[in-house]
């Protein structure tokens, strides 16, 4: 029963993710995932997924049964259909959340009303996650999976976040996390915890080794809609 849920909500959210980044030298340099919430391109991401140095720009995918290859830096250099430059409207670091607008981006169903605070969250409740995981490394396929809310947390900057056994590899922060059973969103993929600190211990290449793990962190959506609230689009 609840993988027949499960694959209700991926087929009605799944338009709304979006890779975000920015440009560089005709190159498009991929950060992070966010996703819609409005039909007028309102996004909502994790701050860290943002280089607020540079101008953001968000890829939209869509999501298929189709086998496909994404030749992301042609359809830059051609101004293809997907790509959209996004402005910053809210931004809290403390917190790690983040709105954006896209001018010419928008989901084909309105999310603001399907936001779930988090005191209405119980540890235990079945979850849908989704995002672009290494699409900073090229993998530009949308993951969806599935975990439970392990426990409910608050970290070190007063934040209150939820632990779902995932692994929330580079770039998938900025997902939205869905109940199964209610159908809203109820956070956002934040990061994962790393056994051996931030810092890496062992690299090949540029990747650091030891530092995955099943254990990720989702932000509830308490600060999220504070930001809505703030940009005049939550009531």
């Amino acid at each position: 029963m609840i993988n027949v849920m499960a694959r209700r909500i991926v087929e009605f959210y799944a338009g709304i993710c979006v890779v975000v980044g920015y440009v560089e030298r005709n190159t498009f340099v991929p950060t992070g995932t966010g996703f819609g919430i409005d039909e007028v391109g309102h996004i909502l991401t994790c701050a860290h997924c943002l280089r607020i140095d540079r101008e953001t720009v968000i890829f939209a995918f869509g999501i298929s049964d189709e086998y496909k290859y994404e030749d992301v830096d042609r359809r830059v250099r051609e101004g293809q259909a997907g790509f959209s430059r996004a402005n910053i409207c809210q931004y809290d670091g403390r917190s790690d959340c983040a709105l954006l607008k896209a001018a010419d981006l928008s989901t084909n169903i309105n999310c603001i009303d399907k936001l779930q605070s988090g005191n209405a969250v119980h540890v235990g409740e079945s979850i849908v996650y989704m995002g672009y995981p290494f699409c900073n490394r090229g993998l530009y396929s949308q993951k969806f999976g599935f975990s439970l809310v392990g426990s409910k947390l608050i970290d070190s900057r007063g934040n209150k976040k939820f632990q779902i056994d995932a692994s929330a590899h580079e770039s998938i922060s900025g997902g939205p996390v869905i109940d199964i059973g209610t159908g809203r969103i109820i956070g956002m993929i934040s990061g994962r915890f790393s056994p051996t600190g931030p810092n890496k211990l062992i690299s090949v290449g540029d990747y650091g080794l030891g530092q995955e793990s099943t254990i990720s962190f989702c932000a509830t959506m308490d600060s999220s809609i504070d930001l809505l609230k703030a940009e005049g689009i939550y009531v």
